[in-house]
């Protein structure tokens, strides 16, 4: 039998490790993890104390650390995946320049050393 929150966090960790990957080792990683996956709990267990809470101001201290944590939660989400986004999109879009530059120069028998020192010179001349 699986422990649900070694499932969790095992699910969190490789969630987080497929999004560093895709966006190139584009952000910080470990934050990203501690973020994603604590933050639920604590926004979980603030709303029962605050189901529990009967003085009206530390019910409205909890909410407010409720939204906060939702704001943080949801923002580090979609700064990774927005991170993953903005790199796949740019290799889309220049994937097919560099193939049609990098065709001709393999074709002209150009060496792997010399092709990939050519690739950055007529980029900028492209540019």
């Amino acid at each position: 039998m699986i422990n649900p929150l070694a499932a969790y966090r095992r699910w969190v960790y490789d969630y987080v490790n497929r999004l560093y990957l895709l966006s190139g080792y584009d952000f910080n990683r470990d934050f990203t993890v501690a973020v994603v996956m604590y933050a639920p709990m604590i926004i979980v267990t603030l709303i029962a104390a605050f189901v529990l809470a009967p003085i009206s101001v530390v019910r409205s201290l909890l909410l407010l650390a409720v939204i906060v944590l939702l704001v943080d939660y949801l923002s580090v989400l979609i700064y990774a995946n927005a991170k993953v986004y903005v790199r796949s999109s740019h290799f889309e879009r220049y994937l097919s320049n560099t193939l049609m530059v990098m065709i001709p120069l393999i074709a002209s028998g150009l060496t792997l050393e010399e092709l990939i020192s050519t690739l950055p010179i007529l980029r900028e001349t492209h540019t």
